[in-house]
């Protein structure tokens, strides 16, 4: 199976930037895939990255938690050629639009075509309704979406477009240490890891919060600590640039040591807020 994933804030840098962050995904990815004993092979163009792997399942799991993934789709791969196009949505959908019901065709294209994004639709929309006559088109909320993407000489057919978690990929934005002693500070090391820090997790003998956040990373560090000065200790040891902590603004206390900078990702936070992010990391 053919997975493509799409990037969102990594597009918006510089060109060597944009590589750079890029090469740290894909590495990333294939780290995910390694450590759940997986096989995958990637490889990548502008504003795109690929991964084949015959564990479907499994690379779903690994692909919806990688930060810097916005989203990812399983594709069926065909040529940029209309009529190749039209047949694989023919054949690969024939028992769901022999159904009848509504479709949308959504299309997009990259690079040099004798054919526009609009034309490409058309034409689609245009096939399936000659084959299948029980068929009806819908733009606003169809039954059936069918995604057409064209990247030069090479076409992708999909149906799902599955949420990742977005954000930079883990460990291109510098190291912190994050204290994690309840929910609040289990979603303030998440949201730091989501904006590509390196979190390395300081947690006490017996909580077992840390084993959700090393689920998102796919070579996590974990410490136990008895104490705040040891947290501190250990924050000089690990020369990390900060201390991530999840106060919010009723009990926020500012706690600084030395040069060390101190995050407080959930202060402006409502309880709700926190609870939906909760959920969403996998916590009771």
């Amino acid at each position: 199976m053919l997975f493509l994933v799409r990037y969102g804030e990594i597009g918006l840098k510089s060109k060597p930037v944009r590589r750079r962050l890029r090469d740290r995904l894909i590495t990333n990815i294939q780290d995910s895939f390694l450590n759940e004993g997986i096989e995958c092979i990637t490889s990548s163009e502008e504003g795109r990255v690929y991964v084949r792997s015959e564990n479907e399942e499994g690379a779903r799991r690994i692909l919806s938690r990688t930060f810097g993934i916005v989203s990812f789709s399983p594709v069926m791969e065909t040529s940029s050629k209309m009529e190749e196009i039209a047949e694989t949505i023919l054949h690969s959908y024939e028992e769901e639009l022999r159904k009848g019901g509504t479709f949308a065709i959504r299309a997009r294209r990259t690079g040099t075509h004798p054919y526009s994004s609009q034309d490409l639709a058309s034409e689609m929309g245009r096939s399936v309704l000659a084959d299948f006559q029980k068929m009806k088109v819908d733009l606003g909320s169809p039954d059936m979406e069918i995604h057409v993407e064209v990247r030069g000489k090479d076409g992708y057919v999909f149906r799902e477009i599955i949420p990742g978690p977005g954000g930079f990929p883990l460990g291109s934005q510098g190291k912190v240490l994050g204290l994690v002693d309840d929910v609040k500070g289990t979603v303030s090391c998440w949201l730091m890891m989501k904006r590509g820090c390196k979190v390395y997790f300081a947690h006490k003998e017996g909580n077992e919060l840390v084993r959700i956040l090393e689920g998102w990373d796919p070579r996590p560090k974990s410490y136990l600590i008895k104490n705040e000065e040891e947290l501190y200790d250990l924050a000089k040891k690990l020369r990390v640039e900060g201390v991530v902590f999840g106060n919010d603004i009723e009990n926020l206390m500012f706690q600084k040591k030395g040069d060390l900078a101190t995050f407080y990702p959930v202060v402006g936070l409502s309880t709700e807020r926190i609870q939906a992010l909760a959920t969403g990391i996998g916590l009771e």
